[in-house]
């Protein structure tokens, strides 16, 4: 009888510090700046005039923004995150532009490493398709 209680207790004991150990990981799989380098995905994105860049982005309070793009009209943009799988995470966010078109960014982060990709439409139709990789900065 006393090894039952005790195994409730134990047991009881790790789902109270399991839990909010899992959410916070889950609030910081984003949260900071990132250093990136995002690259045409292919021959038909570089020959449509895709060119490879360094990047910074930020996610803070639950918004997305690329320091590149943001210099061509691109605001911050609230993003959509999972972290149901807890090990990595991954993020979506579409963000449009008045004069560039709409951009659509995904990525997955692991253990302070991001890689993903970037859909980006012109505002003439012309769809460029880029990936990219990074590391946490802060």
């Amino acid at each position: 009888m006393r090894l039952q209680i005790l195994i409730v207790a134990v047991v009881s004991l790790g789902m109270f510090v399991a839990v909010p150990t899992a959410r916070a990981v889950g609030r910081d799989a984003f949260n900071g700046t990132w250093k990136v380098t995002v690259a045409p995905a292919d021959d038909d994105a570089s020959k449509a005039g895709a060119k490879e860049f360094k990047d910074t982005l930020t996610f803070k309070a639950n918004q997305f923004e690329s320091a590149t793009l943001k210099a061509k009209g691109f605001k911050a943009q609230e993003y959509d995150e999972d972290t149901r799988s807890g090990i990595a995470a991954t993020f979506k966010c579409e963000v449009k532009s008045e004069k560039e078109g709409s951009v659509k960014w995904t990525g997955t982060s692991t253990a302070g490493q991001i890689k993903g990709e970037l859909e980006w439409t012109k505002a003439d139709g012309t769809v460029l398709k880029y990936t990219y990789t990074g590391e946490r900065q802060s």
